[in-house]
């Protein structure tokens, strides 16, 4: 759907350089890190796997989960036991499950930020599990605003790959495209891709960063 001037409330961002805006998940449009972080720590503490923020936040952090693991596995000298690790991918779903039921993690300004985005089409591109983020999607009442969702079980690529950001544009008809990201897997996915990026280093700051940057225009 586009809108002409005449019909944007002052609230609504016109477009410009971009018909669309692909949003990363964890990082960006929630802070969910922290429990992914705290549930992979809970359910490989029983493995000697005695997992720390920095080397999640430094290694992990824009990877799939299996991926993730195997990275694990080879810093701890356990390459042979990934498959035993990857068994505790259904508890750690779970757990994280719990931690953003207690406290859906959206940061302020996240959702009026996705409501004067009207004119452009919006998708979420994510390196995590549909059966993982898509209950805390509901959670955090994100559907109504977006026309498509890229998880990692759609992909044979998964990020730093283009193809997650590839496969968004497509399904949105997108031709310019802006990609908005934490990681730098997934700004190197968004470059592949030939898109425009915009990293963000806190979620917090992520509504005023990408307002200012379609209000520039490119």
């Amino acid at each position: 759907m586009s809108y002409s001037d005449s019909s944007l409330s002052p609230s609504v961002i016109p477009r410009g350089a971009y018909d669309s805006v692909l949003f990363d998940l964890d990082g960006v449009l929630i802070d969910s890190e922290p429990l992914h972080f705290q549930a992979w720590r809970e359910v490989l503490r029983p493995f000697g796997i005695c997992l720390e923020w920095d080397l999640y936040q430094e290694k992990a952090i824009g990877m799939a989960d299996r991926p993730m693991l195997e990275m694990l596995a080879a810093l701890y000298d356990m390459a042979p036991d990934v498959d035993r690790l990857w068994t505790q991918y259904p508890a750690k779903r779970r757990r994280f499950q719990e931690l953003a039921a207690q406290k859906p993690p959206v940061p302020a300004g996240v959702l009026e930020l996705l409501k004067s985005l009207r004119a452009y089409a919006l998708a979420v591109v994510t390196s995590s599990g549909r059966l993982d983020v898509e209950p805390v999607i509901q959670m955090c009442g994100f559907q109504p605003y977006f026309q498509a969702f890229i998880f990692c079980d759609d992909v044979s690529r998964p990020k730093p790959d283009p193809e997650p950001y590839l496969k968004a544009a497509a399904l949105l008809g997108a031709r310019t495209p802006l990609v908005v990201e934490d990681s730098d897997a997934g700004i190197e996915a968004g470059n592949a891709a030939g898109f425009d990026t915009l990293s963000i280093d806190n979620p917090a700051r992520m509504p005023e960063l990408v307002r200012n940057r379609l209000m520039r225009g490119g």
